[in-house]
């Protein structure tokens, strides 16, 4: 199930909040609400505004649009085919020409096994020792118009 994000800096590469949200509108309608609240601030002369934690009294004169995007998950794997390949090169390396054939055996459908056995041992120990991927890619990207005000987004 695809979840989404939103931002307001413009700054592509780090997005100011890691809230998710299960559709592309809810992120949309968050980030929206946030920057007319940051404006609602501004106007009232507040000495620092911030949105998702990020000043934006000074650095972002721009609060006309903001930006959502997709989340795409970064999912550890091993290669299987490229395992046995390896595995080959290192019996050749201790028996030589003794070790022809090593693994030669192998069929799709054991390399598929090997690969989900060892892609789930992967997965157990990444969690298990707080190893797992903290980092994702936002993809397809939108820019949203902010409104002036509440009352022209309803």
């Amino acid at each position: 199930m695809a979840e989404f994000m939103c931002n307001i800096t413009g700054n592509e590469e780090h997005w100011d909040d890691d809230t998710r949200f299960p559709t592309r509108d809810k992120a949309e309608t968050y980030a929206i609400e946030q920057v007319l609240r940051a404006k609602r601030e501004l106007r009232s002369g507040e000495p620092i505004v911030t949105v998702f934690e990020t000043d934006i009294t000074d650095t972002h004169s721009n609060l006309d649009v903001v930006r959502t995007g997709e989340v795409e998950e970064y999912v550890s794997s091993i290669d299987a085919e490229f395992l046995i390949d390896q595995l080959r090169e290192q019996a050749y390396d201790f028996g030589d020409e003794f070790s022809e054939g090593y693994l030669d055996g192998v069929t799709n459908e054991q390399e598929a096994e090997l690969a989900d056995a060892l892609n789930k041992a992967l997965h157990e120990w990444e969690a298990k020792h707080n190893h797992t991927p903290k980092f994702w890619l936002i993809t397809d990207i939108q820019t949203h118009i902010v409104p002036e005000s509440e009352e022209e987004g309803q």
